[in-house]
């Protein structure tokens, strides 16, 4: 049996140039969570709009179990899925991976998410 190591792939969330905040993707051995933080400094901004009305700026940490539903909305469905799947060898059920590969350069309403980061860390060690 293998055992799953935990391990936190982080994402930048940018609009433009403009950092919005920081996704991530949490793996541990019983579960996998996705949490997402406003940048302070986006967050302070008050000509600045949250990235959705359902996720008002605040400097807590969003979780969910599930892809948060606007970076959900980013993705392609359909034929377009299938042929991106296979040309990233991605599996379909992998939302994150696929996000990352896909919304690299300006998508939707111009976000951008970029991975910054994969590491692995210790047990018990959150995102900061």
């Amino acid at each position: 049996m293998q055992v799953i190591q935990p391990q936190i792939i982080q994402a930048e969330v940018r609009m433009g140039k403009t950092l919005i905040g920081i996704l991530a993707k949490n793996i541990q051995p019983n579960e996998v969570y996705y949490t997402f933080q406003y940048d302070k400094e986006y967050c302070l901004d008050e000509k600045r709009k949250p990235l959705v009305p359902s996720m008002p700026k605040r400097n807590e940490i969003y979780q969910s179990n599930y892809l948060f539903p606007v970076f959900f909305g980013l993705l392609s469905e359909g034929k377009a899925k299938e042929y991106q799947c296979k040309y990233y060898k991605i599996d379909s059920n992998d939302h994150f991976a696929l996000l990352l590969k896909t919304c690299r350069y300006n998508t939707l309403f111009g976000i951008r998410v970029r991975e910054i980061q994969s590491k692995k860390v210790k047990k018990d060690v959150g995102m900061s």
